[in-house]
């Protein structure tokens, strides 16, 4: 997966749809993107970027 830079995320939002479930990032400039999987894996990602 490839997440915008942590200082550009405005928003992570769930997304529920017929289709499947994924989570939304809003970036600074207010540009969506979706990602097929739940909002546990980005917040992981992101989480995994600060640790040392």
């Amino acid at each position: 997966m490839n997440i915008v830079s942590d200082d550009k995320i405005a928003a992570i939002l769930p997304q529920y749809t017929d289709n499947g479930d994924g989570t939304v990032i809003i970036d600074a400039k207010g540009q969506e993107v979706f990602y097929p999987v739940g909002y546990k894996p980005i917040i992981r990602q992101l989480a995994g970027r600060q640790a040392l």
